[in-house]
């Protein structure tokens, strides 16, 4: 998981804060390319995460979809909640999906029944893209976007520390 941090850090400076490394120990420096187009798309991206807004992971997913269409990429955002939430704004070429699946759960069952949906509506909207590469953000949405099993390469960028946050269902 820190490795693909680490390739987030690395490829946009911008990201760095104190406690990011600027590499993985022990391991070679992999820097992924998103070259500029030539007035074409030369990727199509989806970026996964629960919603745009609250905390710094969805500022940073904003800032990533905005960088990564300036250079002529094929972005799509996809989020567990509703667009009219949206507190950080991506540019209106990235294409926005809000699935409105945010609900607290009444019991297990309710919990089960409701992440199965979420896994289903992710897996849709992804077959339906068909993406190059797929990046997720945070801890519960990463387990949801890797469940819907899609088909091209996940990136998980985690933003947490396991010993301060606890995974709640």
């Amino acid at each position: 998981i820190t490795m693909h941090s680490t390739l987030l850090v690395e490829l946009h400076p911008f990201f760095r804060s104190s406690h990011a490394p600027s590499r993985t120990p022990n391991k070679p420096l992999q820097v992924l390319n998103f070259p500029r187009g030539q007035g074409r798309a030369t990727m199509k991206i989806a970026l996964t995460i629960h919603a745009l807004h609250g905390g710094g992971a969805e500022r940073q997913l904003a800032e990533l979809a905005n960088y990564l269409v300036a250079r002529e990429n094929q972005v799509v955002v996809v989020t567990l909640d509703r667009t009219e939430t949206d507190q950080y704004k991506v540019e209106p070429r990235v294409q926005r999906i809000g699935l409105d699946l945010m609900r607290e759960s009444r019991n297990l069952l309710d919990a089960i029944l409701a992440n199965r949906r979420r896994v289903q509506a992710v897996r849709k909207q992804l077959s339906i893209y068909s993406p190059d590469v797929v990046i997720s953000f945070t801890d519960k949405m990463n387990i949801v976007t890797l469940a819907s099993r899609p088909h091209a390469p996940v990136i998980i960028a985690e933003r947490s520390d396991p010993r301060k946050q606890r995974l709640s269902r």
